[in-house]
């Protein structure tokens, strides 16, 4: 609502990924009056994996910031189940696709040495998907693994050339350092910050 998205740009937020409740109110309504109304969100609403009937990116895929001398590419997406959780008359255009195929596929793009695909130094992945679907709080990062399910291919299918993953939507709070598929001995944060604005993930 239109106060979370005057804090949100207070705090001077560059990207976000779009969560499902970004869709309660329709995907028109995301687009005309949180993207692009008059007091709209000065940051960029991410969503690769939200595609239009026509197959076409319904939002931003990713977006790039100088950070330090650094190009960083932000990659959002929301939870495959979106439209099991928002009224369907609001999103009658809209195909939501596999989250950790979507991040790949841009991904390559940001490391393909095209400079037209945008090139970036430093990939970071915003899933609005997260770990706790079916255990408790204070479980292992192996335990979260083991139970299978989303979480767990974002965890081991995400391309090795992402270098950090938040995640989001179970409402949980773990700061993991998780193996990088085929690279031995390589590790990235993975994490997620309870909900609510409680906490901050660093």
């Amino acid at each position: 609502d239109q106060p979370t998205i005057d804090v949100l740009n207070a705090l001077e937020l560059v990207a976000s990924a779009v969560g499902n409740h970004e869709f309660d109110q329709g995907y028109d309504d995301l687009v005309d009056r949180v993207i692009d109304g008059g007091e709209n969100a000065d940051f960029a609403y991410l969503g690769a994996n939200v595609r239009l009937a026509d197959g076409s990116p319904a939002l931003q895929e990713y977006s790039l910031h100088e950070v330090e001398g650094l190009t960083v590419a932000v990659i959002g997406v929301v939870t495959e189940e979106t439209p099991t959780l928002v009224s369907p008359d609001g999103i009658t255009e809209l195909t939501f696709t596999d989250p950790v195929e979507a991040v790949n596929r841009v991904a390559a793009q940001l490391t393909d040495g095209d400079p037209a695909n945008g090139e970036a130094d430093v990939i970071v992945a915003e899933y609005h998907e997260g770990a706790g679907a079916g255990l408790v709080e204070g479980s292992t990062l192996e335990e979260e693994v083991a139970d299978g399910g989303a979480f767990s291919d974002i965890v081991t299918k995400t391309s090795a050339d992402v270098d950090a993953i938040f995640t989001g939507h179970t409402h949980k709070q773990y700061a993991w350092d998780a193996p990088v598929p085929g690279e031995d001995g390589k590790t990235r944060p993975i994490l997620q910050t309870g909900n609510y604005g409680e906490f901050l993930g660093r």
